[in-house]
């Protein structure tokens, strides 16, 4: 225990501590956003005035919420109907949007790539999308009356002369916010792919792959041919695997136990001019359970009301309906419900997928692991099918030292298969053996009269034997040469960005608080 010479002893080591938050607080800039420096300095999550974080910059609910209102919109836009699934993809497809753009704007800024005003003006001017032309057009602006198409050249004479209607002020300032922003992008986007290139080999390969046949025989190993008594998996192998991928197979995340009972609505039997009185009956008669069990209780009331009530593990995490039968929807605002209220609440009528829900907490349950015992039979299977397939490469290249001839060494072996002269394109799919990268690599190497080494596959292993293959065509090469390298160019072209984005999101710290939040 202080007394008040130790206090006086020590106090140095207090005003130091707390000159050390002053200042942590002012560099951080903690304070000034809302945020707590003790959060900061001891890394607890700030739920209250941010979303997430993305490679140190935070995320505002306001931020967030604007992005997840611009996805809604485009969902209604197209005529989809927002229910619990629209909302949680409107929601991903927010997250995901925002993350991506932080990424951008850094590399942006650091290849000072920023749109100019006079950018906006010339694409405005040469190039108007076509979103922007048919606001225009219904507007009943700049409209060609005879085909109801988009007077190009009148509306580009309106904005050089500064003659338009003053009314499209506000548009034009509009999309010129939207434009400076979405051609920023586009020039990082358009820097990126352009850095796509094509090597003579790989146009090479691809025609080879595409215009060769080929004729084959082949000893080959179905892994499931191999009985499980043969496989041997240790005890220390079990546990090694179950240790390997408990945090991604076996987790358990904390969970609260939720009893409901449902009103399920169904429109088939009802005339749709009455849908909205159906719809209200049925609130209505869920309103009546929700102040009997407030009065009594939710036992009580399903006593009341003859209703069965379904028990269900709800969980904060997006993962497998986060615990909701799928014909329910992902129902987030039930979520909140469960985790923001204490045990033994009872919900307000909640609209699900199928109808209105409401739900009593009964219990909580804490994150883990699934014990070992309980996932060892599924760990064991999926190192039998791995090691079958070691087992399977192995007995063909130990047969196959012994007998040369493949059909010999399928005859010597209750395992082995033959498969006699089989002709295909070098890329196909074959008999027994599917199509893989390693057999179509192998069959690219290899020379009539050739056998391979054993080469695995998707369900065994396999020893081929080409027997003939077509020659290379030099002049039909030369000939498709300049459109097969266009043709892949242009696909790299298209992965070259969103390659850079996905491996920049694989370097960086980002945290996503949203299943805490909403």
């Amino acid at each position: 225990m202080f007394n008040m010479t130790v206090i006086r002893e020590r106090s140095h080591i207090i005003l130091w501590v707390l000159l050390f938050v002053f200042i942590a607080s002012m560099t951080i800039g903690g304070l000034v956003g809302g945020a707590n420096i003790l959060d900061v300095i001891f890394g607890k999550r700030n739920t209250g005035s941010f979303v997430g974080l993305v490679d140190g910059e935070n995320i505002t609910h306001r931020q967030f919420r604007n992005e997840w209102d611009i996805q809604i919109n485009r969902q209604k836009q197209q005529g989809k109907t927002i229910d619990g699934r629209a909302k949680q993809t409107a929601q991903n497809s927010a997250w995901s949007n925002i993350t991506d753009q932080v990424i951008q704007n850094r590399k942006i800024e650091s290849l000072q790539l920023n749109t100019s005003d006079d950018e906006v003006y010339d694409f405005l001017l040469y190039n108007p999308p076509l979103a922007f032309q048919n606001s225009l057009t219904q507007a009943g602006l700049f409209i060609d009356s005879t085909t109801n198409s988009f007077k190009l050249f009148d509306y580009q004479t309106a904005l050089i002369n500064g003659t338009y209607p003053e009314e499209l002020n506000q548009f034009f300032v509009t999309w010129e916010v939207y434009l400076k922003d979405w051609l920023t992008s586009r020039k990082l986007r358009e820097l990126y792919n352009s850095a796509a290139s094509i090597s003579e080999n790989e146009v090479k390969y691809n025609f080879i792959a595409s215009n060769t046949n080929t004729t084959i025989q082949y000893a080959f190993v179905k892994s499931r041919s191999v009985e499980d008594s043969l496989i041997e998996i240790s005890e220390i192998e079990i546990e090694a695997r179950y240790n390997q991928d408990k945090d991604e197979l076996y987790q358990i995340y904390p969970s609260r136990v939720v009893e409901y009972a449902l009103w399920d609505i169904d429109y088939s039997t009802i005339d749709s001019s009455q849908f909205a009185t159906y719809q209200d009956s049925i609130l209505s008669e869920a309103l009546l359970f929700a102040g009997e069990a407030d009065y009594s209780s939710f036992s009580e009331a399903l006593f009341s009301f003859g209703i069965v009530a379904d028990t269900i593990d709800i969980t904060q995490e997006y993962k497998n309906n986060s615990g909701f039968p799928f014909k329910m929807g992902p129902m987030r605002d039930a979520v909140r419900f469960a985790f923001d209220r204490d045990i033994d609440s009872v919900s307000d009528p909640l609209w699900a997928t199928t109808g209105y829900a409401i739900f009593h907490i009964l219990d909580e349950i804490s994150g883990g692991f699934k014990p070992l015992e309980e996932v060892k039979e599924s760990i064991t299977k999926k190192l039998t099918r791995e090691k079958k397939k070691t087992y399977v490469a192995e007995i063909l290249e130990k047969e196959s030292e012994t007998y040369f001839d493949l059909k010999t060494l399928a005859d010597k072996s209750d395992l082995i298969e033959f498969m006699p002269d089989t002709t295909k394109g070098i890329g196909d799919s074959f008999p027994e053996i599917g199509r893989s990268s390693k057999v179509l690599g192998t069959l690219l190497a290899m020379h009539p009269g050739d056998t391979s080494p054993v080469i695995p596959t998707s369900n065994g292993a396999v020893i081929i034997k080409m027997i003939a293959k077509d020659e290379f065509d030099e002049a039909q090469y030369l000939e498709e040469y300049d459109n097969l390298y266009n043709q892949l160019l242009s696909t790299k072209r298209a992965s070259v960005f969103s390659d850079w984005l996905t491996g920049v999101k694989d370097k960086i710290d980002i945290e996503d608080y949203r299943t805490l939040l909403y």
